[in-house]
């Protein structure tokens, strides 16, 4: 679904997406990953009700569920944030993106050496685009400016 999404095969990765979910569903651990695979693809598609709801039930998989995972956890709640913001839900996005960082900075301060670290942050894509989208709403007005 991954490489689907990135080719731009909206129909192919939504249908590898579906079909993880309909194999790891039942297993915790990847239950997550699987639903926030689909939101992002439904997203990539323009579906941004059905993108919100998958990526809520991703969250649900990790929060409600007490399952964790660290494959697949930042990924899975990045796209919740973007999920939430193009549904207009911009509060509700910028929390889920602030459990994000947070757990996305857990991780970095196991990493001892600094400039490791902040190749961490900065270079891994996925980490880069948190680091990113955290500074970015952190300066927008909020709506009740």
């Amino acid at each position: 679904a991954r490489l689907a999404l990135r080719r731009g095969e909206l129909d192919r990765a939504l249908a590898e997406a579906t079909k993880a979910r309909a194999t790891l569903d039942p297993v915790p651990q990847l239950r997550a990953y699987a639903w926030a695979m689909s939101s992002a693809v439904l997203l990539a598609r323009g579906d941004v009700t059905s993108a919100c709801a998958a990526a809520e039930e991703a969250r649900r998989g990790m929060d409600d569920d007490g399952v964790t995972p660290e494959e697949g956890e930042l990924f899975a709640r990045l796209t919740l944030a973007q999920a939430l913001a193009a549904g207009g839900r911009q509060a509700d996005a910028e929390r889920a993106l602030a459990v994000a960082h947070a757990r996305l900075h857990e991780r970095a301060a196991r990493i001892a050496d600094r400039d490791l670290r902040r190749s961490f942050l900065e270079r891994v894509g996925l980490n880069a685009r948190i680091e990113e989208l955290a500074q970015a709403w952190s300066r927008a007005p909020s709506a009740a400016e």
